[in-house]
């Protein structure tokens, strides 16, 4: 088993920071290879937060690696050793962002309707949570008692 490696994923930030600096150099295939040995599950388990989709789910981890791998591996090369966040805790959040640029590009932004913008908060919040959400009736009245005090079932 490799330095620094613990079933199939690294243990150590010393061993990360090697990995990173491989991918600078004319070693950047091997060591895309090894991240992505190391760090698919990761990137997977993330993705599958954002879309249940099966096929779809795999076109967000191809798009996810395309980004990762952009522009000589610039995104994963900007990782912060001395940062307070771990490797995986900053991948996660990198991921996380880019599954959103993802949805994005797919679906566009969701943007609610003028006529529903012309509302007040409460019935805004209504509409959310009956007719987007699909909130039960009761699931709505809990939620929306939780934001707006007072509010009693009519």
């Amino acid at each position: 088993m490799a330095a620094g490696m613990s079933n199939g994923h690294f243990n150590s930030e010393p061993s990360i920071n090697e990995l990173l600096t491989r991918l600078k150099t004319a070693e950047a295939g091997d060591a895309w290879v090894q991240f992505l040995d190391n760090f698919a599950a990761i990137i997977m388990h993330v993705v599958s937060q954002y879309e249940y989709d099966h096929t779809l789910r795999d076109e967000c981890y191809l798009f996810i690696c395309g980004k990762l791998s952009d522009n000589d591996f610039h995104r994963l090369t900007n990782y912060m050793p001395e940062g307070t966040a771990s490797f995986p805790s900053w991948l996660k959040v990198v991921i996380a962002n880019l599954c959103i640029d993802w949805r994005r590009q797919q679906h566009g932004r969701a943007r609610p309707f003028k006529s529903i913008m012309k509302l007040s908060p409460l019935d805004q919040k209504v509409f959310k949570y009956k007719f987007e959400q699909g909130f039960s009736f009761q699931s709505c009245l809990n939620s929306l008692q939780a934001e707006f005090s007072g509010l009693t079932e009519p």
